[in-house]
């Protein structure tokens, strides 16, 4: 079943967008990701957050030449917290420390473990990723590869480093059949994450404050 999209966003929108998919994940300026024109999770198949309570990540960002930190970088967090069905992503830098909204999450329960993600960001573009529970206080969030194994399947449109979904159903089969990856952390390197044809192009990892 293909659920409706509440809002939907042009291709030309969503390349614009990819360098931020899912709103929270590290992508090493590739943009390579998995989205959708619009929505596409069925309410119906939409579970609880896997977490409570509010989990942050930091990393470097690069803010141009001038900027604050080592070659103008500077420390970028993620805070997730509850919200309504899902949970909400604010977003802060050390040189404007009030938390902005970035946009909402929704989880589609896939194992024990992992869930598939549905990312709306501020701007309403859609990116889909998977997200792990390590233990009590830790969770890893996986930003999706276009390669040719997601980009070769029925229901897929490339358009050049982002996979285009048009229903949610190649969405959840093509996430599942990740699972063995996730589970194991398939990729060892940067080399390996940088190689257009792994599952994943980065990890972002969360901790429960």
């Amino acid at each position: 079943m293909r659920a409706q999209a509440s809002m939907t966003q042009s291709l030309p929108q969503l390349r614009a967008k990819a360098g931020k998919a899912l709103a929270l994940l590290p992508l090493f300026a590739l943009g390579a990701c998995w989205t959708s024109q619009g929505p596409l999770i069925p309410a119906a198949q939409i579970d609880p957050p896997p977490i409570s309570g509010k989990y942050r990540s930091s990393q470097f960002v690069d803010i141009g030449n001038g900027g604050r930190g080592s070659g103008g970088r500077i420390f970028e967090h993620k805070i997730l917290t509850a919200s309504g069905r899902g949970l909400a992503v604010q977003t802060y830098r050390d040189d404007a420390p009030d938390p902005k909204p970035d946009g909402a999450l929704l989880f589609d329960k896939l194992n024990g473990d992992v869930y598939l993600v549905q990312s709306t960001d501020a701007d309403g573009a859609t990116f889909y990723g998977l997200l792990r529970i390590v233990n009590k206080t830790q969770i890893k969030i996986y930003t999706l590869s276009c390669n040719d194994a997601a980009a070769g399947a029925n229901g897929v449109t490339r358009d050049g480093n982002l996979c285009v979904f048009r229903d949610y159903d190649t969405v959840r089969r093509l996430a599942t059949g990740l699972l063995p990856s996730v589970m194991n952390d398939t990729y060892k390197s940067l080399d390996e994450m940088f190689d257009p044809q792994q599952a994943f192009y980065g990890v972002s990892g969360y901790v429960r404050e």
